[in-house]
C-alpha cells in the first residue's frame, strides 16, 4: 500500500502540535473537575422542581379509603406538589387514616381524618369529620379550610388546634371535653350553623378569633366533679364572638365552675345574653361562674343582660374588672348570689341595680352611686378607701358595710 504523504507546509509545527496537547489535557482535567464538583460550571444550574399535577379520584380499588392507589387515576397516591380533586356521582365518604401532604384538595365529598395528620394549603370539603386528627398548614406556611356543609370533632386530646383559616358553612358537632385553641392573628374559626358548645371550652389567643353567631343557648353538660367551661380572649384582637347567644346556665356537679374571661386587649362578645343562670339543681356547692376583664382594652360585652341569679350557698359567681377591663351591662338590674369587684380601674355593671340579694360589692379607688338600688338583704358592701352610696337604702338584713 503507497503511503500517503503531506507536503511539508500542510504538516503541523510542534508548537502547534503542543498547544492542541495542552488544550485536549485542560479539556480533560475540567470535565474530571465538573463531574466531581470541583470546578464551578459556567452555566447556571436551576433548582430542582416538581412538576405539579391535578391528581383525581375514581373509586377503582376499595372505593372509600384514600392510600389505596387503586382509588386514583392513574393508580398512583397524590403527592406533595398535587392538587387533589374528588367528586363521584354516588354518596361517598373518603377515609384519610395515615399522615399525608399535598398541596390542595377540593372535594364535593365527605372526608374522614382517623388518627392522622393532613398537611395542605387549601382544602374544600362537603363534609369533615376528625377523629384524634388534626390538620396542619404545608410547607407554604399557610392554611385555608372550607366546609361547605358539616365539621365533627372528636379527640382524645385536651385541647384541638385551629390551624389557619376555618369556615364552616354548616354546623359544628363536638365530641366535648377539650379546648379549641385559636392562637395568632391568622387563625380563627367562623361557623354559620349551630355548634353544641355544652362541653367544649374556647381560647382565643395572641389574635385569634372565633364566631359562631347562630348558637342561642349554652348550657354546660358538666358530667362530674371539679369540672370547668372556659371562655377566654386573651391578647390584642383576640375575639369571641356568640353575638346569637341569649341564655347562659351553669353545670350540675360539685365544683361545676363557667369562666368568662377577657385579657390583655382580648373580647368576649355575648350581646344577646339576657340571664346568667347557675340552677337551683344538682349539688349546689362550690359552683359559680366567673366573669373577668383585666387590661385596658379588655371587655366582656354584655349590653342586653338584666339578671344574674346563682343558687350556690357557698361559692358566689365573681363580676371582676381590673387595670382597665371593662364588663359591659348597662341593662343589668337584678343580681343573686353575685360578687361584684372592682379595683378602680374597670369597670363593673353596679351601677343600675335595684335589687341585689346575697351578693356583695367590693370597691376601690373610687366613689360609688348605686342610685337605683332598693333592696339588698344579706348584701356586704366594702369600701376600700372610697365612699359608696345608697341613697334608697333603709334597712340592711343579714347583710353589712365594712370601710
Amino acid at each position: 500500500m503507497a503511503r500517503t504523504q503531506r507536503r511539508l507546509s500542510e504538516q503541523p509545527s510542534f508548537a502547534q502540535e503542543l498547544r492542541q496537547r495542552r488544550r485536549a489535557k485542560a479539556a480533560r482535567i475540567n470535565r474530571k473537575r465538573l463531574s466531581s464538583g470541583l470546578k464551578r460550571s459556567p452555566f447556571q444550574k436551576l433548582e430542582d422542581r416538581h412538576l405539579l399535577a391535578t391528581v383525581e379520584w375514581d373509586g377503582g380499588g376499595d372505593g372509600n379509603r384514600w392510600h389505596d392507589p387503586l382509588n386514583w387515576v392513574g393508580d398512583t397516591l397524590p403527592g406533595i406538589g398535587d392538587d387533589v380533586v374528588i367528586n363521584d356521582p354516588g354518596d361517598l365518604m373518603v377515609t384519610i387514616d395515615a399522615s399525608t401532604e399535598i398541596a390542595s384538595v377540593d372535594s364535593g365529598e365527605h372526608l374522614h381524618l382517623v388518627g392522622a395528620e393532613l398537611k395542605t394549603s387549601s382544602l374544600i370539603v362537603d363534609e369533615l369529620s376528625i377523629d384524634n386528627a388534626t390538620f396542619a398548614p404545608n410547607t407554604s406556611g399557610s392554611l385555608s379550610v372550607n366546609v361547605a356543609d358539616r365539621l365533627t370533632i372528636e379527640t382524645a386530646a385536651s385541647q384541638f388546634m385551629i390551624l389557619g383559616q376555618l369556615q364552616v358553612g354548616g354546623d359544628l358537632m363536638l365530641g366535648g371535653g377539650f379546648t379549641l385553641v385559636a392562637d395568632g392573628s391568622d387563625r380563627s374559626l367562623q361557623v354559620v350553623g349551630e355548634a353544641n358548645l355544652e362541653r367544649t371550652s374556647l381560647s382565643a389567643l395572641n389574635g385569634g378569633t372565633f364566631s359562631m353567631p347562630a348558637v342561642e343557648s349554652l348550657r354546660f353538660e358538666s358530667t362530674g366533679i371539679n369540672q370547668s367551661l372556659r371562655i377566654e380572649a386573651s391578647g390584642v384582637d383576640s375575639r369571641i364572638e356568640l353575638p346569637g347567644l341569649k341564655s347562659l346556665t351553669g353545670g350540675t356537679h360539685f365544683n361545676a365552675d363557667v369562666q368568662v374571661i377577657a385579657e390583655d386587649g382580648g373580647v368576649v362578645d355575648l350581646s344577646e345574653v339576657v340571664a346568667i343562670v347557675d340552677p337551683f339543681a344538682g349539688d349546689v356547692r362550690r359552683r359559680n361562674f366567673e366573669f373577668t376583664a383585666s387590661g385596658f382594652g379588655s371587655s366582656i360585652e354584655l349590653p342586653a343582660l338584666t339578671s344574674i341569679v346563682d343558687g350556690s350557698d357557698d361559692e358566689r359567681t365573681k363580676v371582676s374588672a381590673f387595670a382597665g377591663g371593662a364588663i359591659n351591662a348597662p341593662l343589668l338590674t337584678s343580681a343573686q348570689g353575685t360578687a361584684f369587684i372592682d379595683d378602680g380601674t374597670g369597670n363593673v355593671p353596679a351601677e343600675r341595680l335595684v335589687s341585689l340579694i346575697d351578693s356583695s360589692i367590693q370597691i376601690s379607688g373610687g366613689n360609688a352611686t348605686l342610685a337605683d338600688l332598693t333592696q339588698a338583704p344579706g348584701t356586704e358592701f366594702i369600701a376600700q378607701g372610697i365612699a359608696i352610696s345608697l341613697p334608697l337604702i333603709e334597712t340592711i338584713r343579714r347583710g353589712g358595710i365594712a370601710i
